[in-house]
């Protein structure tokens, strides 16, 4: 199956399980469902992604589920909502038994098989599990323990005002950072956010 033909259809199917929980494609130019957290804690900016993912050959697909948040994310604005990274990497796979690093796929070999998929099994799969998981997200601070990877953590910490902890981990991950380029969107506006946290100018050339 084709990827538009996946997105039509897997967005047709899932809409009538996630709308009511408060999640919406319409953002979307593929099929990536998010919802935004409205409570007290407004700044954090939370946001919950349900994202299926639909395989190189297109006969499966399997389904990331992941929150985030422009304080973890500075490239936030530029990648939402369809090519947002996931905070918490590898974990973040709904499967029978559970969201983590294990994956249950589906079928969408032909056309009737992604409302067959959501019927029989990813539509429980994600009112069971997902959604639940997600729900435990409501700030930046209920986050950072599921964050692994230094840079959304640093950016995180940052955001809690625990500035030293996240100037820790970007000294000792500084090397890894791409070349800073003043002319690529992208990397200026990530190393910027690094170079801020540590107090220092980008580098010259």
């Amino acid at each position: 199956m084709r990827a538009k033909q996946f997105d039509k259809l897997i967005r047709a199917a899932l809409g009538p399980v996630l709308e009511p929980l408060g999640f919406t494609a319409a953002e979307s130019k593929r099929s990536t469902f998010t919802r935004r957290v409205a409570n007290e804690h407004q700044h954090d900016d939370i946001v919950h992604v349900i994202l299926p993912d639909r395989s190189t050959r297109g006969n499966w697909f399997d389904v990331r589920v992941f929150p985030t948040s422009p304080h973890v994310n500075p490239l936030f604005d530029l990648e939402f909502p369809d090519d947002l990274r996931f905070p918490t990497q590898s974990s973040s796979l709904l499967s029978e038994e559970g969201v983590g690093i294990r994956q249950t796929t589906f079928s969408c070999s032909r056309e009737d098989s992604v409302q067959k998929a959501v019927d029989l099994r990813l539509g429980r799969l994600l009112r069971e599990h997902a959604v639940p998981y997600l729900n435990q997200f409501q700030t930046v601070e209920d986050m950072l323990p599921f964050i692994q990877h230094h840079w959304p953590r640093a950016f995180a910490l940052d955001h809690l005002g625990r500035t030293e902890e996240a100037r820790d981990i970007l000294r000792a991950n500084l090397e890894r950072l791409p070349k800073y380029d003043p002319n690529d969107e992208t990397i200026r506006i990530y190393n910027g956010r690094v170079y801020a946290i540590l107090g220092i100018d980008p580098p010259s050339e």
